[in-house]
């Protein structure tokens, strides 16, 4: 039997590549710490480091170590400020709230009633309704208004006195004065909490059909009940 040692095509016999990138991109303390004795380790006894180098190092590897501990509280305190979070967003299930509403849910055959609040008296109020496409549907004109509170309601028609789709739609509101001057005016909702949702950063409340953000929650109260 003969061996053939002359096959250079052979790659059993390479030496290992040391282009390829070895090992994990980030660097931990720890192995900022095993390269710092590393280095003290192999230096050359006749021309030791600098000791200001070595100082400098130190103290980069101390400010690694605090950012890394003060990353770690502050991923504790935002788990612990979103579980406070939920937690204050599930008592006020079945609570009547009051929020800031630029949208409302048509259902079929049903009359939505929707709020708004208004800085000063208005001669003139008006509100533009429109689909999630925003396309216009129907305008209501609501008159002249005291300063504070009022509530409007849309039937469902269009302009044309078409019934529309069931869906959501976008309301738009704008107030003027009898100078024609415009007034301050917001839109609100207000119902009953049925449902608190979590997308992992913010808590959401049901209400009505719609997704409401804690944020735009502007009031609390008990919820009515006739005896």
């Amino acid at each position: 039997m003969s061996i053939s040692v002359n096959d250079t095509s052979s790659t059993a016999f390479l030496p290992p590549s040391t282009t390829t990138a070895q090992g994990s991109s980030t660097l931990d303390k720890d192995q900022f710490l095993k390269l710092l004795v590393a280095q003290l380790k192999n230096q050359d006894p006749t021309q030791p480091q600098d000791p200001t180098a070595f100082i400098a190092q130190l103290a980069q590897f101390s400010s690694l170590e605090a950012q890394q501990n003060t990353n770690t509280k502050l991923d504790s305190m935002i788990l612990s400020q979103a579980s406070a979070g939920q937690a204050n967003a599930s008592t006020l299930l079945g609570k009547q709230v009051s929020y800031k509403n630029s949208s409302v849910a048509l259902t079929d055959g049903q009359v939505v009633s929707a709020g708004a609040h208004l800085g000063a008296a208005a001669g003139k109020v008006t509100i533009d309704v429109s689909d999630a496409n925003g396309k216009h549907i129907r305008t209501l004109q609501i008159g002249s208004q005291a300063a504070g509170d009022l509530t409007f309601t849309w039937d469902g028609a269009d302009d044309n006195g078409q019934r529309a789709a069931a869906g959501s739609y976008k309301l738009q509101a704008s107030a003027f004065d009898s100078s024609n001057q415009a007034v301050s005016i917001d839109l609100t909702g207000s119902g009953v909490v049925s449902g608190v949702t979590y997308d992992g950063t913010a808590s959401r409340l049901t209400i009505n059909n719609s997704s409401v953000n804690m944020s735009d929650v502007t009031s609390i109260q008990e919820r009515k009940t006739t005896p």
